[in-house]
């Protein structure tokens, strides 16, 4: 049996409700994406091989990090929906048995929580024969879905309610799933204010001291005017 995480970028015109400069969101978008690989990865999970990708729409963004060396999975343009599809159906084609779908803005997460969540995602499917975790984060949203078989459920939004919402709405016999809520991966990266959430929090735990996304962060709230900073048209 095999796994694959799949982290869903969308590239450097994402983030745009951010108050910053192309520039310097492109570098973030850089930051989070790095951290986010090399964080899934620097923990093995027993003998299960599990790979691990950053899914995007962005041909610029993807050639950057196939200069890092970073498996890549080439999106077509479409909507969240489409980009879903796109994901699940190349999941199931590539034959693999569990995924894990994380979101690209979630700048405290670590290895030991996908970890756990791989952990969970195979006992539950060994017990049950199907598995699904969830991972909150603020506002109602998610930022890490996992199941087992990997076409389990249409991963998909739903127009006028926050995917939290559209996960407890299924019927829990048909798709057990099991909330997980984490700080981890609850703080995800919308809005201007919640850099500077991100940035105290790493400041005061030194677990994110060699982190991309702090260093970024630190540039813009310590060392660039905010001219430097914001947008400009």
């Amino acid at each position: 049996m095999k796994g694959v995480t799949i982290i869903l970028m969308k590239g450097y015109n994402g983030k745009s409700r951010l108050t910053l400069d192309y520039e310097i969101r492109s570098r973030l978008v850089d930051a989070l994406a790095f951290d986010l690989y090399k964080t899934i990865t620097e923990i093995s999970f027993s003998n299960e091989p599990w790979n691990c990708f950053i899914a995007t729409p962005d041909k610029i963004f993807s050639e950057k990090c196939k200069n890092e060396k970073i498996p890549i999975l080439d999106l077509e343009i479409g909507d969240l929906n489409s980009i879903f599809h796109q994901i699940q159906n190349w999941v199931v084609e590539n034959g693999y048995d569990f995924l894990i779908l994380c979101a690209g803005d979630i700048p405290l997460l670590d290895g030991l929580l996908i970890y756990e969540i791989k952990r969970r995602l195979i006992e539950n499917f060994m017990e049950a024969g199907k598995s699904m975790i969830v991972c909150p984060s603020k506002s109602n949203g998610v930022s890490i879905i996992g199941m087992s078989p990997v076409d389990l459920c249409v991963i998909a939004a739903q127009e006028g309610l926050q995917n939290l919402e559209v996960i407890m709405g299924l019927n829990h016999d048909m798709y057990p799933y099991e909330i997980i809520n984490d700080f981890r991966s609850y703080m995800d990266i919308d809005y201007h204010e919640d850099l500077y959430v991100t940035l105290r929090f790493m400041e005061e735990n030194s677990v994110y001291e060699n982190r991309l996304v702090k260093d970024v962060l630190g540039e813009i709230f310590y060392l660039k005017p905010i001219s430097y900073c914001l947008k400009t048209n």
